[in-house]
C-alpha cells in the first residue's frame, strides 16, 4: 500500500517515479508521454492496472499506459506483486497495480497545486504542471471534482507533452450504504519520439499520437445486515487514440500514414461479502464487453476493421482462522470467453503467525493472459486460433516485526508461463501471433522500513533468475524462381530479454524544525539484455545481444509548511544527472530511450478547508 503521506512526500510529476521506487517493480519508459510496468520480471501485458477497481489495460495491446494517469488525483495505490486472477482474471499474470482515487469529504476543502520544471540550463521553464481539486459535503450528498493541466517542452527531439483532465463524483450516503457517480475526461497530444539514433537525433522527429478518454461509473454499496455486505460497480469507457507516422520512402519523400481506433468498454462487477469472527466469504460475478473500430490509412493500402467481444466471469474466495495463529486463503475463478473458451484460476495461502514477532506465508496460484484484440482480428494476420498464456505462481514469503516502528519481509518467489504469444512466420510466409515460447523467473525479495515521529526510512530490493525458451528464426531463405520458401526455427533458452538483473530502492523522508522536511530517494537497478536477429549473413540468421547497462538515479527535495495551508518545495530529479536508458530501441546499432538528465523543479500547494 501506498498512502497519500508517500504520494506527496515523492513530489512525483507521473506515476512512473512513484512505482520505480518499489522493490520488484521495473518502469519502462519511452518519452514523457508514454511508460509501463513489470512487476517481478513479468512484462506489462500481464500486469493489470484497474482505477478504482475497473481494468484500464489495453484491448489491442494488453498494456496500460501509466504515464496517462495524473498522480495528484490518486489518494492511494494497492499493489499486488503476484496472481490475482482468482479475483481479477485476465491480465492479472503477475500482478495488480489498483489506482484508488481521491472521494468524500469530511469537511469543505480546495487543494490547488502548481509545479515548474527545467531539464536544462537554457531554459528556465521545460515542463508546467497544475491542478485544483475541490470537496464539499452536503448533508448525505459529497460533491468532489478535480481538474488538471500539464505542458511540457520535452527533454529531447519530439519529447513534447500537453495533457489535461477534468473529474468529478457525487456520492449519496444511505443509512446503511452509499450511491457513488463518477466521471471523467482526459486528452493528451505528445510526440513518439522513437529510439535515438547515432547521430543524436530522433528516431521518429515528427510523430505525433492524440488521446482522448471518457469514462463514467456507478458503485452502490448496501449492509444487508449486520454480517453481509453487497456491492455493485457499472462502469463505460470511451477511447480514441489517433496516431499520426512520418517516415522516408524509397524515393526519399516523406510518406505519412493515419491511424484512427475507437474503443468502446462497458463493464458490470456485483459481490457479496459475508463475514464473521474468524472467517470471510466473498462471491462475486462480472462481466464485460468491448468493441473496436479502427482504420489505418496508408501509402500502401487502406485498411478497416470493426470487431468486437465479451466476457463473463465468476468467483469466490475465503479468508478463514483455523487456529489462534494460522489463517488460510484460498480462491477459484471461472471466465469465460466466446473467442477461445474458458478459463479456471485456483489460488490457494497459508498464513501462519509463528509468534508475536513472526510470520510465514505460503501461496501457489495459476493465472492468465488472453490474447489481445490485436493478437486475434488484425487483418491478414491475425489468429484466431490463439488461446491465452497461463503462468503458475509459487511464494515464500518472512515477515518479522522487530520493534513497534520498525518492519522486514524477505520472499522467495517463483514464476511460470507456457504458451507465450509470439509472432513468427506461419505457413503462408506471414507473420502472425502463435503460441509458442514459455518462460520462467524464480527470484527473492526484501523490504525494510523503520519509522518514528521524526522520520521515515524504507529500503527494498529485488534478485531475478530469469529465463525465456524462445523460437527463433536461425535460417530463412525465399527462392523466387521455384517460388519456396525455407525456414528453419530453432527453441532456444536464453537469460530473459528486458529483465534488470536486480533493482534496489531506497527511501528516507525526515521531519526538520521549523516545519522543515527532507525526502530523497535513491534507485538502482542491473543491466537488462535483449536480443536482435542478424541477417548480415542471409540466409543464415545470427542473434545478437545488447545490453543495457546498470544505473542509479537519485532525488531530493525539501519543503516547508506555512500555517497548516501553504507547502513550498523545491528538489532535483536525477540530481546526480546519470545518463541511462530503461527501454531498449528498435535495433542493435541504435541508442534505445535516454532518460532525462538532472531537473529541477518548484512546487506550491495550498489546501484550504474553511
Amino acid at each position: 500500500m501506498i498512502d497519500r503521506e508517500d504520494i506527496e512526500s515523492a513530489n512525483a510529476r507521473d506515476l512512473n517515479e512513484i512505482l520505480r521506487k518499489e522493490a520488484g517493480i521495473d518502469i519502462k519508459e519511452y518519452g514523457v508521454g508514454l511508460s509501463s510496468v513489470a512487476i517481478r520480471g513479468i512484462q506489462a501485458s500481464g500486469i493489470l492496472v484497474l482505477i478504482d477497481g475497473r481494468p484500464v489495460n489495453s484491448i489491442t495491446t494488453g498494456m496500460a499506459n501509466i504515464s496517462a494517469f495524473n498522480v495528484n488525483t490518486i489518494d492511494r495505490i494497492e499493489i499486488v506483486k503476484g496472481s490475482a486472477s482468482n479475483l481479477y482474471g485476465a491480465n492479472a499474470l503477475g500482478g495488480v497495480i489498483n489506482i484508488i482515487t481521491k472521494r468524500g469529504y469530511a469537511r469543505p476543502e480546495i487543494a490547488l497545486q502548481a509545479q515548474v520544471s527545467s531539464f536544462s540550463d537554457d531554459v528556465a521553464i521545460d515542463d508546467q504542471d497544475f491542478f485544483v481539486r475541490v470537496g464539499y459535503p452536503l448533508g448525505r450528498f459529497t460533491i468532489g471534482s478535480s481538474g488538471a493541466y500539464r505542458a511540457s517542452d520535452g527533454f529531447r527531439e519530439n519529447t513534447d507533452y500537453e495533457s489535461m483532465c477534468y473529474n468529478a463524483d457525487v456520492t449519496y450516503e444511505l443509512a446503511k450504504g452509499s450511491i457513488s457517480v463518477n466521471g471523467g475526461y482526459a486528452e493528451k497530444d505528445y510526440g513518439i519520439p522513437g529510439p535515438l539514433r547515432g547521430d543524436g537525433m530522433a528516431y521518429s522527429p515528427y510523430d505525433r499520437e492524440f488521446d482522448a478518454n471518457l469514462l463514467g461509473g456507478l458503485d452502490v454499496k448496501w449492509e444487508l445486515d449486520r454480517y453481509l455486505q453487497f456491492a455493485n460497480r457499472l462502469y463505460v469507457d470511451r477511447k480514441q487514440t489517433d496516431f499520426l507516422n512520418h517516415y522516408t520512402g524509397y524515393d526519399g519523400d516523406t510518406v505519412i500514414q493515419d491511424f484512427h481506433y475507437l474503443i468502446n468498454t462497458a463493464g458490470i462487477s456485483s459481490m457479496l461479502d459475508y463475514r464473521l469472527e474468524k472467517s470471510e466469504w466473498v462471491i462475486g460475478v462480472d462481466g464485460r464487453y468491448d468493441s473496436l473500430d479502427a482504420e489505418e490509412n496508408t501509402v500502401y493500402s487502406d485498411a478497416s476493421w470493426r470487431v468486437s467481444s465479451f466476457s463473463a466471469g465468476a468467483w469466490f474466495a475465503m479468508n478463514k482462522q483455523i487456529t489462534e495463529r494460522a489463517l488460510i486463503l484460498a480462491g477459484l475463478r471461472f471466465d469465460y470467453y466466446p473467442d477461445f473458451g474458458s478459463s479456471f484460476s485456483p489460488q490457494i495461502g497459508l498464513t501462519n503467525r509463528i509468534t508475536d514477532w513472526l510470520t510465514v506465508k505460503l501461496s501457489a496460484g495459476r493465472a492468465f493472459r488472453p490474447p489481445t484484440f490485436n493478437d486475434l482480428y488484425y487483418p491478414i494476420s491475425g489468429n484466431p486460433d490463439l488461446k491465452p498464456e497461463y503462468g503458475g505462481v509459487y511464494e515464500f514469503r518472512i515477515e518479522t516485526v522487530p520493534s513497534m516502528n520498525s518492519f522486514i519481509a524477505l520472499s522467495a518467489f517463483q514464476r511460470r508461463i507456457s504458451d507465450r504469444i509470439a509472432w513468427m512466420p506461419a505457413d503462408n510466409m506471414l507473420w502472425r501471433p502463435q503460441n509458442l515460447n514459455r518462460f520462467q523467473a524464480n527470484g527473492v525479495e526484501i523490504e525494510t522500513s523503520l519509522r518514528s515521529r521524526h522520520f521515515r526510512l524504507e529500503l527494498g530490493g529485488a534478485y531475478f533468475d530469469c529465463e525465456q525458451q524462445n523460437d527463433e528464426i536461425v535460417y530463412d531463405f525465399y527462392d523466387w524462381q521455384a517460388d519456396t520458401h525455407r525456414v528453419e526455427i530453432v527453441n532456444v533458452p536464453r537469460r530473459a530479454a528486458h529483465i534488470p538483473l536486480y533493482n534496489l530502492s531506497f527511501k528516507v523522508r525526515i521531519k526538520l524544525p521549523y516545519a522543515v522536511q527532507l525526502a530523497a530517494s535513491l534507485v538502482r537497478a542491473g543491466e537488462s539484455k535483449n536480443y536482435y536477429p542478424d541477417y548480415g549473413s542471409y540466409p543464415d540468421i545470427v542473434m545478437r545481444i545488447k545490453t543495457l547497462d546498470a544505473y542509479q538515479c537519485v532525488d531530493l527535495s525539501v519543503e516547508r509548511d506555512f500555517m497548516g495551508v501553504f507547502t513550498f518545495v523545491i528538489g532535483a530529479k536525477n540530481l546526480l544527472n546519470a545518463g541511462y536508458a530503461t527501454q531498449f530501441g528498435y535495433s542493435i546499432d541504435d541508442l534505445d530511450y535516454p532518460m532525462p538528465g538532472r531537473s529541477i523543479f518548484a512546487r506550491v500547494k495550498a489546501r484550504i478547508s474553511p
